[in-house]
């Protein structure tokens, strides 16, 4: 898949090596709930990650077409998500965007 973020993102001083090398970390994290990049950088002063296709929904979009989770449900996905940031974090890797959009589920909803 190929994530391409909005043209105002590298426009900060210092954000482009600072997108840089917060990418190549996320490339080494590897773990059954983390998205594993690919690669990154920039073309038209436009930043794009390259990462692993997730068929599937994100948990926003199953939100609004299911409605709430159920609270087992709920607890069991944020277990895994706090899992797969736990282990981010215990290698110097901290998401800077977790949110319901973020968070991918496989086709079996997981």
């Amino acid at each position: 898949a190929l994530k391409v973020f909005d043209e105002g993102y590298l426009g900060r001083n210092g954000a482009l090596e600072r997108f840089r090398r917060e990418a190549i970390a996320a490339g080494r994290l590897e773990h059954p709930r983390l998205v594993p990049v690919y690669d990154a950088g920039e073309v038209g002063g436009r930043a794009y990650m390259s990462m692993r296709l997730v068929p599937g929904d994100s948990l926003a979009e199953r939100i609004a077409r299911s409605g709430p989770l159920r609270p087992a449900e709920a607890l069991a996905m944020l277990d895994d998500v706090a899992d797969a940031l736990d282990f981010a974090h215990e290698r110097g890797v901290v998401h800077r965007d977790v949110k319901p959009a973020n968070i991918l589920l496989d086709p079996e909803g997981g």
